[in-house]
């Protein structure tokens, strides 16, 4: 998944990849929604979730998962944590 947001420096690949890659958030079905690129305040809230409900252990989260994490960290509903991959 590509990880959008403003950054520092120029990155023309990475761009053209967000430009190409956009379209997939709307209709990516089934495998391919991993592929859809994520915002980085998305992940943002996602670990800010997970660090204040989680105890001390490491967990694998995809791109839905941290979509999830983000969405229930941000409304306040159930522990935030979340599913992590297995």
């Amino acid at each position: 998944s590509l990880l959008l947001g403003e950054r520092s420096e120029l990155r023309r690949g990475e761009r053209l990849a967000a430009v190409l890659l956009k379209p997939l958030t709307w209709f990516a079905p089934g495998p391919l929604a991993r592929l859809r690129p994520i915002a980085a305040d998305t992940v943002a809230a996602a670990m800010v979730a997970v660090a204040r409900t989680a105890g001390r252990s490491v967990a694998i989260y995809q791109s839905e998962g941290i979509r999830q994490v983000a969405e229930d960290g941000a409304s306040g509903a159930g522990s935030g944590a979340g599913s992590p991959a297995s």
